[in-house]
């Protein structure tokens, strides 16, 4: 991270995580729900990394132009 002068990490809860996998429509990657798993666990620990490693959380959460307005708030 010490090459960025800022990281922001798209955060959602679990349960909306993999949501968002099972509803694309363009990857298959994801719809398995032992993949899911391996995926998010994959991803809880990158997150942890993340954030101890100082980035900027921004929950993703809301709407695409909620989040893309608190990404622009954080730049």
């Amino acid at each position: 991270m010490h090459l960025f002068d800022k990281v922001i990490l798209l955060q959602c809860k679990s349960k909306t995580f993999i949501k968002r996998l099972t509803e694309r429509q363009d990857n298959a990657f994801g719809k398995d729900p032992s993949v899911q798993q391996q995926v998010l666990g994959w991803y809880e620990e990158f997150e942890k990394d993340l954030i101890d490693e100082g980035a900027t959380v921004v929950n993703t959460e809301g709407s695409t132009e909620q989040t893309i307005k608190k990404i622009l708030n954080e730049i």
